[in-house]
């Protein structure tokens, strides 16, 4: 395999085009691989310094409260008429960097394929789903959509399960049960409608910064781990981080000084972190030029 395809989401004015720019450097500077820019966007008249194919969501006639709501824009990049059906797909959210080769994740793929993203919870049932599921079937699999990767094809029937959930819910329909939990997020919903087909990427491959670095309940304790270094995932062999979470956005992150304490609820993070501060002022920047 030599050639892959990136996909990025942007609509509204929270994030500039330059996320989408800073991130796609990031991820050609590290890789050999040829790889094809897409961006699923609300409107054609994005710029880019990149070459990115820009594709307007194929039903930008729906309730935009909806999409809006729980990210449900996202799962646009299932429709069909999106991405191009053969390629494995990358998907990275905004909040995100690239510090490695993204052609380690294409062989993770190539060895178990799937849909893959990044486990929420500690223990990644994925791997023991039958035994899981003898104990409580209606148990699917749960990761954050921050990253993703696939092969469009074989999962354009996460759109579709999309589509009959949204038709059910503007006819006035309340959902029960695990489609009312599957309605309430992107995520929810990739990981519910894909059941048995997703997959958990280790987070000593590719991180999420709150799983990754948080301590839960002592802001001491999250000082100690600070001062002393004990943050065994901050290492070169690191493809990723994600930084979801409210707390965690970059242009907040672009103003952390060390000794910083962070909180999300119950967690907490002492910020020493300059090389992840540097590149969201990279970022930041970049965002206010003309």
């Amino acid at each position: 395999m030599n050639r892959v395809q990136v996909a990025f989401v942007l609509y509204g004015d929270r994030y500039s085009e330059a996320y989408i720019d800073c991130l796609a450097a990031s991820i050609l500077e590290h890789t050999q691989l040829q790889i094809d820019f897409v961006c699923l966007s609300d409107r054609p008249d994005r710029r880019f310094e990149h070459d990115i194919r820009i594709v307007v969501h194929p039903e930008m006639d729906l309730d935009w409260d909806i999409l809006m709501d729980g990210c449900r824009f996202k799962p646009g990049l299932f429709h069909a008429g999106v991405l191009n059906p053969d390629v494995l797909t990358f998907f990275f959210d905004l909040d995100t960097m690239v510090m490695g080769d993204i052609q380690r994740l294409a062989d993770i793929h190539a060895r178990n394929p799937g849909l893959y993203v990044l486990p929420f919870h500690m223990i990644q049932t994925w791997k023991i789903l039958p035994f899981v599921k003898w104990l409580r079937p209606s148990h699917f699999f749960y990761g954050t959509s921050s990253f993703m990767m696939f092969t469009p094809r074989d999962f354009t029937f996460i759109y579709q399960a999309f589509r009959t959930l949204y038709d059910r819910v503007i006819a006035g329909e309340t959902l029960a049960g695990q489609e009312a939990k599957a309605w309430r997020t992107d995520e929810l919903l990739v990981c519910w409608a894909a059941d048995g087909k997703t997959r958990g990427v280790s987070l000593s491959v590719f991180g999420r910064f709150r799983r990754c670095f948080a301590v839960p309940y002592s802001a001491t304790l999250a000082r100690l781990r600070s001062r002393l270094g004990l943050n065994v995932y901050d290492k070169p062999s690191l493809i990723g981080m994600t930084f979801d979470g409210g707390p965690f956005k970059p242009w907040l992150l672009a103003e952390c000084k060390d000794g910083d304490l962070l909180q999300e609820r119950k967690h907490y993070v002492a910020w020493r972190f300059p090389k992840y501060a540097a590149y969201w002022r990279k970022v930041i920047a970049q965002s206010k030029q003309p």
